[in-house]
């Protein structure tokens, strides 16, 4: 519906909608839907924010680092968390952020996984 009501354009509601569909399949599962969702969802994002940091953006960066490392992929998953880390880094200064902790877990995670300690 939103398609529809954006005209087939990119729009952040619309980016939003692709989230929740690529966080809906994985939590049912569906990994390779969910990722195709959420690698939409990104490449929205990128074009309506032209590659500006943004708290959508580094969203979708980490929806990207749990859908890799859900397929197994653990260096793409690394790449994007490395990436969503950095950017929210820079959106919120280096103060204390929940976010900036849940990326730092992500990527100690990654270096474990890949056995990099």
């Amino acid at each position: 519906m939103r398609k529809r009501l954006y005209k087939q354009k990119d729009h952040a509601e619309i980016a939003q909608s692709l989230y929740n569909f690529a966080v809906n399949y994985g939590r049912l599962g569906d990994n390779y839907t969910a990722l195709k969702y959420d690698l939409e969802a990104y490449e929205m994002r990128k074009r309506l924010y032209k590659d500006q940091d943004h708290s959508e953006m580094a969203e979708s960066l980490n929806s990207l680092t749990v859908g890799y490392t859900r397929l197994r992929d653990l260096n793409k998953a690394k790449q994007y968390n490395l990436q969503a880390y950095k950017m929210r880094k820079r959106l919120f200064k280096d103060t204390d952020h929940i976010q900036l902790a849940y990326s730092l877990n992500g990527l100690a995670f990654s270096y474990e996984r890949l056995g990099n300690d």
